[in-house]
């Protein structure tokens, strides 16, 4: 049993967003994907607030909030896959702009995740997808 677990919420890019990080970290983690409207019950379990994502480390630390979750998992990262430059300017700039699509909502998410979507599926169709070794 793993000793991530993850609570979200169907069609939420916050939820989305969270579960990318973890991803990327590597770990496995067991997910309850709930159905918006009846994920109350799966946050009152963990003693989580009204919203998803939520993340339960090690049945110890709860994040709560999907950019405490990416936080989290950056931390964890070695230095050549941190999520968050640590360059004061650089950071900066990907605070303001984390804080931008968080203002945006979820249309501008949306919208954001097509856009990269779009961009990587036409890279991969340029140079083939990223390969691992």
């Amino acid at each position: 049993m793993s000793n991530l677990y993850l609570v979200t919420m169907g069609p939420s890019p916050y939820s989305e967003k969270a579960r990318w990080a973890l991803d990327l970290l590597g770990r496995s983690y067991t997910e309850e994907r709930c159905i918006p409207g009846l994920h109350r019950p799966a946050l009152k379990r963990i003693q989580a607030g009204l919203t998803c994502p939520a993340l339960v480390v090690n049945k110890k630390e709860l994040f709560t909030d999907s950019s405490d979750i990416l936080r989290w998992v950056d931390g964890q990262l070695p230095g050549h896959q941190k999520l968050f430059p640590e360059d004061p300017i650089q950071g900066s700039v990907v605070k303001d702009f984390c804080q931008h699509a968080a203002t945006v909502g979820s249309r501008g998410h949306h919208r954001l995740c097509a856009d990269l979507s779009t961009r990587e599926h036409n890279l991969w169709r340029a140079k083939g997808p990223p390969r691992s070794n």
